[in-house]
């Protein structure tokens, strides 16, 4: 398993998710498949990310 943190520059929690999804697709494709979590974050909110291709 796999976390990644993304904090966004903005406001804005969806200018942060291309980079992370990006990132997420890319760690598992290292790990075969396997789970990857990511996160988005801008101090006050947050968004949890998952990647579950088995």
């Amino acid at each position: 398993k796999y976390i990644f943190i993304i904090e966004a520059k903005r406001d804005s929690l969806g200018a942060a998710m291309k980079p992370c999804l990006l990132s997420m697709k890319d760690l598992g494709d290292g790990n075969h498949g396997g789970v990857v979590f990511g996160f988005i974050a801008t101090g006050e909110s947050w968004k949890k990310l998952e990647n579950a291709e088995v």
